[in-house]
């Protein structure tokens, strides 16, 4: 147990661990995003009440947290003083590690930095030159974060999130740019809080709004309506930011300087997004999300649209370069769920383009791109003409018991053929032949409760079309399969 004491004369926190003979759960209740209202005596139970009782001192709450496999609220430290807008603080996180195996080695790709197969933020290793070993996070990325909110009042708050990921196995930052030897794409890029850092205001009528470094749109969605929960490993929704959240591009999976606002109205949702480009080159994107969607008991539709200006990539070269483009996306996903089988569909188009402002030029004007001081290293050009790309994905898990649950997917991702351009500058730009890539997928996991469960699953990927340059014949397929273990708190 940890004990947390609040009080309007206390400047600080004081954690006590004490022995478990102490009384059950509390917090009855668990509100938006996770954030539990600690402000009430209905959530303090009988034992803590007298405790507080006694002195009469209102202005103090007691709460404590049992973690145990029936336990099946969050773990919270901090509790807001009654009447008092003192800030209820909540950490959290996910260590996943699992032993995964790669049977053949990924084809080298031509016409295009598509991320097959290798981008995510530990795995390169093991899909550059096939093999076996530990990886971090096959379901999830491991992360910790800080969430906290206050009362203002009428069920409004002000609330921040700040989340971190890493590399378990190493204790170090997620940096998938740093990670990949010959570069890489990613929004995984080395800093401190980089998964999330954002502050805002909700409202139960308004809706929320929020400001710094949040989740696209389009990830919020897919993460209910990806088959496979958006595996970081079974799914090339969640192994790829490019598809998985970016809208063609990695980067964009995780907006920096933007400003979201979110808001329901019954059965109904809303999003909405802005990205406010940065200054000297560092940061020269900009954009908007939007997000529309309806949800009625088992039945649930989403849309998303999105256009960015000036979206820088990395190209995964061996003398690593930089493509500044314009870029659209727009996607529709459905699912129902009938008794214990969810079904989920899907479909995604974005398309690269040339840009079109004068953002294109010399690298030497970038001051640093993923936490890495590029100066004259990398090459920032234009996108000579479209590049579109179709991903249409299938599938649902079943829950075969209360703790057992199977997941299924398909995915289809199409790479359109397109022909040579010229860049802003008037250089060449080369051609790029059609592809596709079908992606199967199986996941059997066991809950032992809800922080703690095992996994194992599978992935049969095949690549066809002229787009694949093929180290030897064997290579027209891609075997993954992994066992692991996740841990929430």
């Amino acid at each position: 147990y940890s004990v947390t004491v609040f009080s309007s004369n206390l400047m600080a926190i004081v954690v006590l661990t004490i022995a478990c003979a102490l009384p059950a759960p509390v917090l009855a209740e668990k509100l938006s995003n996770d954030l539990p209202d600690l402000t009430s005596n209905e959530s303090i139970p009988k034992q803590q009440q007298n405790k507080a009782g006694k002195t009469k001192r209102e202005n103090q709450v007691l709460a404590l947290i049992r973690l145990s496999e029936n336990d099946t609220r969050r773990p919270i430290i901090g509790i807001a003083g009654e009447g008092k807008p003192d800030p209820v603080i909540i950490l959290y996180g996910i260590v996943d590690i699992g032993y995964a195996h790669l049977k053949n080695t990924k084809p080298s790709v031509t016409g295009s930095d598509f991320p097959l197969i290798g981008k995510s933020d530990d795995l390169p290793w093991l899909f550059s030159n096939g093999g076996a070993g530990l990886i971090n996070g096959g379901m999830q990325d491991s992360r910790w974060g800080i969430r906290s909110y206050v009362n203002l009042g009428n069920q409004r708050k002000a609330f921040i999130t700040l989340e971190s990921g890493m590399k378990f196995s190493t204790s170090s930052l997620n940096d998938a740019y740093k990670g990949e030897t010959n570069g890489g794409n990613s929004s995984s890029n080395g800093k401190l809080f980089g998964r999330q850092a954002f502050i805002g205001l909700s409202d139960p009528k308004m809706g929320s709004m929020s400001f710094g470094r949040q989740y696209n749109l389009i990830y919020d969605v897919l993460t209910a309506y990806d088959p496979v929960f958006k595996s970081d490993l079974f799914s090339p929704l969640g192994m790829s930011g490019t598809m998985g959240g970016g809208g063609g591009n990695s980067e964009n999976l995780r907006l920096d300087n933007s400003v979201k606002y979110q808001v329901k109205s019954g059965n109904f949702n809303f999003g909405a997004l802005y990205k406010f480009g940065g200054s000297s080159f560092e940061d020269p994107t900009t954009g908007y999300v939007f997000n529309a969607g309806y949800t009625e008991g088992n039945f649930g539709v989403q849309v998303v649209y999105e256009a960015f200006d000036d979206t820088l990539k990395a190209a995964a070269t061996s003398t690593p370069s930089l493509t500044i483009y314009d870029s659209t996306a727009r996607m529709i996903t459905g699912k129902y769920q009938i008794n214990a089988l969810t079904l989920k569909a899907g479909f995604e188009h974005y398309v690269a383009k040339s840009t079109s402002s004068a953002a294109s030029g010399s690298a030497s004007q970038i001051i640093s791109y993923a936490s890495t001081n590029i100066n004259s290293v990398l090459n920032a050009t234009a996108v000579g003409i479209e590049q579109p790309t179709n991903i249409a994905f299938a599938g649902g898990d079943y829950n075969v018991t209360q703790k057992f649950n199977l997941a299924f997917g398909f995915y289809n991702i199409h790479q359109h053929a397109y022909a040579a351009g010229k860049e802003k500058d008037g250089s060449s730009t080369s051609s790029g032949s059609a592809g596709t890539i079908t992606w199967e997928t199986l996941i059997a996991d066991y809950k032992i409760n809800k922080y703690f469960d095992m996994y194992a699953g599978v992935s049969y990927i095949q690549l066809k079309g002229a787009r694949y340059t093929l180290v030897s014949t064997k290579d027209l397929h891609n075997i993954v399969s992994a066992v692991g273990l996740r841990l929430k708190f």
